[in-house]
């Protein structure tokens, strides 16, 4: 049997909010931004089983997506080196789906 795709496919819709915070320092001495972001997903497309022993492509349900990134700058220039900057970055990313192989 040959299988040419899923005629019965629908496309996802994905709400995206987002929520951002920036704040820069006293004398350019850096900054400060949190964002988070969440999505709300639709008739999320991920691989089905067909049948008992087969899989394609196809819409599992929902799917939700969330994320949280905070970035922070800083010069050291309260020891004596305006020109160097310290960047720390950090992401976290969750995201929430059932399987639908598994349940």
């Amino acid at each position: 049997m040959i299988n040419f795709g899923n005629p019965d496919l629908e496309p996802e819709v994905t709400w995206t909010y987002s929520l951002s915070y920036e704040r820069r320092f006293a004398n350019d001495q850096g900054s400060m931004e949190v964002r988070y972001q969440y999505a709300d997903i639709s008739e999320h497309i991920d691989k089905i089983l067909i049948g008992t022993d087969d899989s394609g492509i196809g819409n599992i349900g929902g799917a939700l997506e969330k994320s949280l990134d905070v970035n922070l700058n800083t010069r050291f220039g309260f020891i004596g080196f305006p020109s160097a900057v310290l960047t720390l970055s950090y992401t976290h990313e969750d995201t929430e789906v059932t399987d639908p192989f598994t349940g």
